[in-house]
């Protein structure tokens, strides 16, 4: 991927979008990662994340870190089949145990998010974040 530009094409690209750090962090550790577990799975998003993250200017500790965890951040391609046999053993209607399911992982994300950023740009920048986007909220 390196070679045929594509490290840098990505990291362009989201520049592009954002030179918010912390967006920057949040695109790839909870819209990108996701996605290509979800697609192709055997944990191959860390080989694809951390080389953007490191193109970003994100250390390659940081970036490795914030890889490793987008793995855990969304593991519903693995989970799939255990939904669908758990849904027919217990009896249960499939939709409804797939978004109860879902709507349990929303604080494990949370935390995930404020995990990956936390690593990424440290705490006071999450801190000024947070505090930021409540002032903002409240006016």
């Amino acid at each position: 991927m390196d070679k045929a530009g594509a490290i840098n094409g990505i990291a362009s690209s989201i520049t592009q979008a954002t030179d918010d750090k912390i967006l920057q962090i949040l695109i790839l550790a909870l819209g990108l990662s996701p996605l290509i577990e979800s697609v192709s799975g055997f944990g191959l998003a860390i080989i694809v994340i951390a080389p953007i993250l490191i193109a970003l200017g994100f250390s390659p500790m940081k970036s490795s870190l914030i890889a490793l965890i987008s793995l855990c951040i969304i593991p519903w391609a693995t989970l799939s089949m255990g939904t669908i046999i758990g849904a027919t053993l217990g009896n249960v209607y499939l939709d409804k145990l797939g978004m109860g399911s879902a709507l349990m992982c929303i604080p494990i994300n949370v935390f995930y998010a404020i995990l990956v950023v936390y690593i990424g740009v440290g705490l006071s920048a999450l801190k000024n974040r947070i505090s930021i986007r409540s002032l903002c909220l409240v006016m």
